[in-house]
């Protein structure tokens, strides 16, 4: 994965079931370190492919990670929260929302401004190999495609946030909502050693313009 880091993930139950574990939050903790620099050299696109993805975004943005939410199934939180003593939240969450504030658009989609956010949905609870890996705080050059309106696993869904102490979710609303595009390769950290592969994006947009 290209400018990953260890990354934490806390898991904080809702009030329902506070009680029922002895006033301690139940928590699990995932860290992925990778080689970015390893991965970089050994699987980084060519420039024809950076073109390919830079065609089917149609946001490309520059911008910092700014919050982290679950994406939950109602019916399967439900279940759990009966059944079982500790709950695992891989059986109910269905991917992760990102926020992240816009700093720079350099592939434009409709009304989007500067200093504005952008919603990324991730799909599921934990990073699978390949998939794109965000960390709060952290600056992005992310390639964006809308989120599919029929994706069948988002009904009945909820947002929640596990480091929240109030244990309340809201609707998901798909709506003005992203997916990366490419996967691993269309989620940069913006660090050194990922300036050349930030560059030929750029170039890809700018070529795609003539």
């Amino acid at each position: 994965m290209i400018g990953l880091r260890p990354t934490f993930f806390p898991c904080m139950l809702p009030l329902s079931c506070k009680g029922r574990i002895s006033k301690v939050s139940w928590g699990a903790v995932f860290f992925i370190a990778v080689s970015a620099a390893s991965t970089l050299c050994a699987q980084s696109p060519s420039v024809s492919d950076r073109k390919a993805l830079v065609k089917d975004s149609s946001l490309i943005v520059s911008g910092v990670v700014e919050t982290e939410r679950w994406v939950v199934n109602q019916t399967k939180m439900a279940l759990q929260m009966k059944r079982a003593a500790i709950p695992s939240p891989a059986d109910f969450v269905i991917g992760r929302i990102f926020t992240i504030r816009v700093h720079e658009l350099v592939k434009r989609s409709g009304r989007l401004s500067v200093g504005t956010t952008v919603k990324i949905f991730v799909s599921g609870f934990s990073p699978r190999e390949g998939a794109p890996t965000l960390t709060t705080g952290q600056r992005y050059f992310v390639l964006l495609a809308p989120l599919s309106a029929s994706s069948g696993d988002l009904e009945n869904t909820t947002l929640y946030d596990p480091r929240s102490q109030s244990g309340k979710s809201v609707p998901f609303d798909r709506r003005s909502v992203y997916t990366i595009v490419g996967d691993e390769y269309g989620a940069i950290q913006e660090t050194p050693p990922n300036q050349r592969a930030i560059q030929e994006i750029r170039a890809a947009v700018r070529s795609s313009r003539h």
